[in-house]
């Protein structure tokens, strides 16, 4: 691969020639003219098929822990409902066997959009806790467990403290 090629290659990577669909075409138009074949066409598919995701979840709107666990929860169930993958995430749709490749090809696939739009709507100092789980259902249930119980403790807490309060007279 030249110079030139990489060089197109590693823009194609980064997404940097795309500023919308108009610009798909322009990578066609590249892919053909530099006779690149394969060693575009894959990041290409790759771009193609990612780039119009997008970000689910607001930076202002991630699980940062107990303090916002309410909101967040709240806010990653519109999603999951709105990106048909909360039945993924309910244990609903179980995996396929392997001898029925259509059905697993769309069940992983819907698997992975779970799996992606949960790991975007907490901070990264949270992912290792979900990180090596193997289903959308075990990290959406690790998260919701982690901080429902503190959420909990939380709310008795506060309780506790309005019942030792005391009414100042004036």
């Amino acid at each position: 691969m030249d110079a030139d090629s990489g060089r197109i290659l590693g823009n194609i990577f980064q997404g940097s020639l795309f500023k919308g669909v108009e610009d798909i075409k322009k990578v066609g138009d590249i892919i053909k003219k530099k006779n690149l074949g394969y060693q575009v066409s894959y990041y290409y598919i790759i771009f193609e098929s990612t780039s119009h995701m997008g970000s689910f979840c607001k930076e202002h709107n991630k699980l940062v822990g107990a303090s916002n666990y309410l909101a967040w929860k709240k806010i990653i169930d519109l999603i999951l409902t709105e990106q048909d993958v909360m039945q993924y995430v309910a244990g609903e749709i179980i995996e396929p066997s392997k001898d029925k490749a259509q059905e697993l090809a769309k069940y992983k696939k819907g698997e992975v959009r779970a799996q992606r739009i949960i790991v975007e709507s907490i901070k990264d100092s949270l992912v290792p806790f979900v990180a090596n789980l193997k289903t959308s259902k075990a990290m959406y249930d690790k998260l919701v467990n982690l901080y429902f119980v503190s959420t909990t403790r939380q709310n008795m807490s506060l309780w506790n403290k309005l019942y030792k309060m005391k009414k100042i007279k004036g």
